[in-house]
C-alpha cells in the first residue's frame, strides 16, 4: 500500500538480510523495480504487486528485511508506504533510514502494509 508526492520515477523493491537486532544488512537478496509515478497522490493508497525473480529461498525463524525506495527521489519526489497503529505484527518492525540505508531506526508502534505470497 503505497503513495506519492510529487514524481518519484523508478522505485526500487528488495528484500533484505538483518543483522541481530532486525535492521536491513548487505547486499539484496531479490530486488524489482517499478514506476512510482503511476502511484496515486497523497493520502490514497494503492495496493501494488511487485512480482519478484524465483529463486529465493526463505528460511523460518529468519528475519528478512522489505526495502522500497524510490532511486532517484528527493524531498519533493517520494514514496510512502502505509502503516498500520499499534502495531499487530508480532515478527517485525518498521525500520525506515532517512540516509538512504546508511543508518536504519526502528519504529516497534507501527507496521507496514504488505502482503507475501509465495510457494
Amino acid at each position: 500500500m503505497m503513495y506519492r508526492y510529487g514524481l518519484p520515477k523508478i522505485v526500487g523493491v528488495s528484500i533484505k538480510s538483518t543483522d541481530g537486532s532486525g535492521l536491513p544488512l548487505g547486499a539484496d537478496l531479490i530486488y524489482a523495480e517499478f514506476d512510482g509515478d503511476q502511484l496515486p497522490t497523497i493520502y490514497t493508497a494503492a495496493k501494488i504487486e511487485i512480482p519478484l525473480i524465483a529463486g529465493l529461498a526463505v528460511l523460518d525463524d529468519v528475519k528478512y528485511a522489505i526495502v522500497a525506495k524510490a532511486i532517484n527521489g528527493d524531498k519533493d519526489n517520494f514514496v510512502r508506504w502505509r502503516f498500520q497503529r499499534p502495531s499487530s505484527y508480532p515478527r517485525g518492525a518498521h525500520v525506515f533510514s532517512s540516509d538512504s540505508g546508511a543508518t536504519w531506526e526502528e519504529d516497534t508502534t507501527r507496521d507496514m502494509r504488505f502482503e507475501e505470497w509465495g510457494e
